[in-house]
């Protein structure tokens, strides 16, 4: 009996034991290659676009023509440039130049203007800013912005739109490089972060995701394609501080992986929405400091949750600090 009791032993311990010729179990697929072929090609494509220095689609010597620009580089979202002549310039009072890319023209959109055979698509804002939309490729256009100082007089902008459109045309068949880029903080870590990353976390038990967008620096996701609440939009900024900060009533101050942050939770209809700021460069400063001293410009990462409320958003932003760390 106690021969028996012995070879039981050994034989459940085989039981649990991989014979050496035996077939490996297959290793989990990990970001992108889990969400499926067409995700993967979205996602694909957001990477060709992550290298690029959007500045490097304006033309310098179009620039020039308004007047030269005290700055050229990222100021609001990073699939943008702002070239900044630091004070209104010209009889126009023109204060800058932008250039965006992401956009999707409607049908019938602006006044089109025939260019040697390429179509700008133009719209005057009242005169306060001018848009010329270029087609940038068979899924997005860009748009080039002239903007009048702030309480300036209202002017026609749009043929300084349209010259600058003009002059971007060859260049928007080059791919200039955000790495080593001389323009202001275009070449940094959070820029090169893709937010989509994200994914390979907040995917599971999600198996009928649907995500992408147009923007390169940062990403758009339903965990559910067809529940609008299991919407995210993530995007990067470089922004002032003042994002960060207390400011209006709802506002709540807290810290995501050691970094400031700020959240604002949805009201009425919209509870289940929110918005959170981190600012993952942000320098330390006093409560008083924040209050008296002048904004600094600072990178930041925005989510907007559409459902789950603040607990949603905070999740996303803690698995993109921790994503962010690895980068440095």
């Amino acid at each position: 009996m106690a021969t028996m009791a012995i070879l039981m032993v050994i034989g459940l311990a085989g039981c649990g034991t991989q014979a050496p010729g035996d077939p490996q179990p297959a290793a989990a697929p990990q970001y992108p290659d889990f969400l499926g072929p067409k995700i993967v090609s979205k996602l694909a494509y957001l990477d060709s676009l992550r290298t690029i220095d959007p500045c490097g689609y304006l033309d310098p010597a179009a620039l020039d023509r308004i007047a030269r620009p005290a700055s050229i580089g990222a100021d609001g979202e990073y699939n943008s440039c702002t070239a900044a002549f630091g004070t209104e310039v010209g009889p126009k009072r023109i204060a800058k130049v932008e250039f965006d890319m992401g956009m999707i023209n409607q049908p019938g959109f602006g006044t089109p203007v025939d260019v040697n055979g390429t179509t700008i698509r133009v719209a005057d804002a009242g005169g306060e800013f001018c848009s010329a939309h270029l087609q940038f490729d068979d899924q997005q256009a860009v748009a080039i912005r002239v903007f009048t100082a702030p309480l300036a007089p209202r002017t026609d902008l749009c043929p300084e739109a349209v010259d600058i459109a003009t002059a971007s045309i060859p260049l928007l068949g080059t791919r200039p490089s955000r790495a080593g880029s001389t323009h202001a903080h275009i070449d940094t870590q959070l820029s090169r972060l893709d937010a989509c990353d994200v994914l390979q976390t907040l995917s599971q038990g999600h198996p009928d995701l649907d995500a992408g967008g147009l923007n390169p620096w940062g990403c758009w996701f339903r965990l559910d394609r067809f529940d609008e609440s299991t919407q995210q939009q993530i995007a990067f900024l470089r922004a002032t501080d003042s994002h960060i900060g207390k400011g209006m009533s709802g506002d709540e101050l807290t810290e995501i992986g050691g970094f400031p942050a700020k959240y604002l939770a949805g009201t009425g209809r919209y509870s289940a929405s929110c918005e959170l700021m981190v600012g993952v460069d942000a320098q330390r400063r006093t409560k008083r400091e924040q209050i008296t001293g002048p904004d600094i410009d600072i990178e930041l990462i925005r989510i907007n949750t559409t459902g789950g409320g603040c607990d949603n958003a905070e999740a996303t932003a803690t698995e993109l600090v921790r994503l962010y760390k690895l980068l440095g």
